[in-house]
């Protein structure tokens, strides 16, 4: 039997951390587990005014899964839901 595995996601994930279980459920390497996670994943470059005190982000490109649809909007929605606790 080969191993089992399992991706813990939640509502608060946010970039890497919603293209991570994205990439394991395209590759069916286990079930995913959590809330839906927001659809974000868009590539920023940031950019500095001239104060320093702030700044702003530049969107530069986006993953795309393999249907083409951007993850930016489009919610992921786990195999078992579960709500999670911090605590």
């Amino acid at each position: 039997m080969g191993q089992a595995s399992i991706v813990l996601m939640g509502e608060s994930n946010y970039s890497d951390a919603h293209l991570f279980p994205v990439a394991y459920k395209l590759k069916g390497v286990g079930k995913t587990l959590g809330m839906p996670v927001p659809g974000t994943g868009t590539f920023v470059w940031w950019e500095k005014q001239i104060d320093l005190a702030s700044s702003f982000g530049i969107p530069m490109g986006g993953w795309r899964t393999p249907d083409g649809k951007f993850c930016e909007n489009n919610q992921l929605e786990p195999d078992i839901r579960c709500a999670t606790s911090p605590t």
